[in-house]
This record gives structure tokens, sequence and C-alpha cells, in this order.
């Protein structure tokens, strides 16, 4: 419901469901849950114009990510943009580099969902792979 406030142009009603889907997900010990919650709340703020506020949710989101995850390198994607935003070209470049390693070690299945990154290329280990970035995401 976040996504689709958001889409719909309304960042505070986004704000208003994904602290209920939080607060779900603190209340089922879901850190998975939360970290995709995180990641939103960095993707709005992000929208919104508050790059601050980004980045401090996508570092949150890592903080409870699981490791070798596709949510772990969209947190991290996010982390970069937030210091484009902010001027950071060191806090991109780092981030963006830890997003690409972070792609390269995940370990769970793609699922085709939300949860996951999918493209049109598989890897020879049965991995799909896309681009992280490009010159026209930022």
């Amino acid at each position: 419901m976040g996504h689709l406030a958001l889409d719909l142009g309304d960042s505070a009603v986004a704000h208003a469901h994904c602290l209920t889907a939080w607060q779900l997900a603190s209340e089922s010990g879901d850190t998975r849950l939360g970290a995709w919650v995180r990641g939103t709340q960095a993707m709005i703020a992000f929208y919104a114009g508050d790059a601050a506020d980004a980045l401090r949710y996508a570092l949150a989101g890592l903080d409870i990510a699981p490791r070798n995850s596709f949510i772990q390198t969209r947190l991290l994607a996010q982390q970069g943009r937030a210091h484009a935003r902010l001027g950071d070209a060191d806090g991109v470049s780092v981030a963006f580099a830890r997003a690409e390693d972070s792609f390269e070690s995940v370990t769970e299945k793609a699922s085709h969902s939300i949860f996951s990154f999918t493209g049109k290329d598989e890897t020879e280990e049965g991995r799909i792979g896309i681009p992280l970035w490009g010159s026209t995401v930022l």
C-alpha cells in the first residue's frame, strides 16, 4: 500500500502505510519484511526530496537485512542514491561497490516477486543478472 500511495503522489499516506507495516514486521519478528519496509521508507523519503531521511532508512534496513539477500542489495543501492543526492561522491562509490558485491553474493533464488531482482539473462549458475545502475539512474 505504501508503494501505491507513493505512486499516487501522497507521501504522507505512503509513510503511514509503512509505519503500519513496520509495526507488524516488528511484532512478528520478521526482519526480512522489516528490512523491506525500511527500503520502502527510504524510497519514499528519496522521492519526497529528503535524502538525509532516505539514507537513515536505508542504513536502518541494512542493520537488519538478511545477508546475501536481494533486500540487502536493494538497500545498498538506495544508500548510494541518497549519498548521490547529498553530493557525497565517495559515499556513492562505496555504496554502489558494496551493492555490486552484495548482488554477486546473493544466495537466495530469484522469486520473481518484489523481494528479488529478475532480468532477461540468466547466468551459468542459474542466478538472474541485471545491471544495478547505469548512467541514467542517478
